[in-house]
């Protein structure tokens, strides 16, 4: 859940950097997911949008698609949801990140993901933690790209 706050709130940061916005696909697919993440299932929440709403053709559509990304993600756990969010939001985020502020904002939120994403939600406490034991990473700086870099 850490994560997946962070993954928001970088969201929320994209725009003051410039970069180039991905194409609608790639955005409704996060949409789907975050509303997947945040409210489950679309069945049972709302109906899909349909004509005689009180929105014009575009809009209608736009509600359309937004409710079909939703929908596609039926099934998914809130949890596999956050996952399946935040590896979405950095993937997308590598190839539309054109600007040095967005690239470093990318870099921040893999370096956090990549702490934990290999934790399962069913793991215990310990398990995966065994190997940062010890050993520091750090973050590459800003407009310089490559993996975490381990110190010791």
């Amino acid at each position: 859940d850490r994560v997946f706050v962070h993954a928001l709130n970088t969201v929320k940061k994209i725009p003051k950097t410039g970069a180039s916005r991905p194409p609608p696909s790639d955005r409704l697919r996060l949409y789907g997911l975050y509303k997947q993440a945040m409210e489950g299932d679309v069945d049972g929440v709302m109906e899909r949008p349909a004509a005689g709403a009180g929105l014009s053709g575009d809009e209608l559509q736009r509600e359309k698609d937004k409710w079909d990304a939703w929908n596609a993600q039926s099934g998914l756990g809130k949890t596999e949801a956050k996952r399946r969010y935040i590896e979405a939001l950095v993937e997308t985020m590598h190839r539309y990140a054109t600007t040095p502020d967005a690239k470093e904002l990318v870099a921040e939120l893999e370096f956090v993901w990549n702490q934990i994403k290999n934790n399962s939600p069913s793991a215990s406490s310990s398990k995966g933690s065994d190997q940062f034991v010890g050993r520091r990473f750090t973050q590459p700086t800003s407009g310089t790209e490559g993996p975490l870099r381990v110190l010791s």
